[in-house]
């Protein structure tokens, strides 16, 4: 039993520091892309000059991007988190609204459900990989905030948010390429 609670312990606290990460982290990528770019001279001679490096490319695409993706990943990551943690949570069956249509090709799809808690009703909508096929599911919630819920099967949110972040971060270096080749 004293595994578990080492477990559990382990998980939440792996938990808030994920969340505090998914915070500082894309302030901090936007203060590093700000820094490369007085370093490597992006913006010395304004913001009509033509592109003419693939690294200056990266980090004029990158100050929007890099940050973005950075917080993509982050929040993937503490979604990869909860799910994690969730196999400690309590089991209460919840009630399917409305299982949203198959979509081909789509990673996840959205489910709305509720259930019930000590006489209070959380209704959420969440992203899972598959769509259930009853309308009476398992819902596993955080003991502390009730209003924090997974399916039993576990959500898609971390795979969608960590794949958005990973396209964030690789599309200003795909990009910068062809910019430098029709800026010349």
């Amino acid at each position: 039993m004293n595994l578990i609670a080492n477990n559990q312990a382990r998980l939440d606290a792996e938990s808030a520091i994920l969340r505090v990460v998914q915070v500082l982290a894309p302030i901090l990528a936007l203060i590093v892309t700000l820094a490369a770019w007085v370093k490597f001279g992006v913006m010395e001679n304004g913001a009509t000059m033509p592109v003419d490096s693939p690294l200056k490319a990266t980090l004029g695409l990158g100050l929007a991007m890099f940050p973005g993706g950075t917080f993509f990943t982050a929040h993937g990551l503490v979604h990869w988190a909860r799910r994690r943690q969730s196999r400690f949570w309590p089991v209460v069956k919840g009630h399917v609204i409305e299982p949203g249509p198959v979509q081909p090709f789509i990673v996840a799809t959205m489910v709305s459900f509720w259930y019930v808690v000590d006489g209070r009703r959380y209704d959420k909508s969440i992203q899972v990989r598959s769509r259930p096929t009853e309308t009476d599911v398992e819902v596993r919630f955080d003991p502390d905030n009730p209003e924090i819920a997974v399916l039993a099967a576990g959500d898609a949110a971390a795979q969608v948010n960590i794949w958005a972040g990973v396209t964030a971060f690789a599309a200003p270096f795909i990009l910068a390429w062809p910019l430098v080749w029709l800026g010349s």
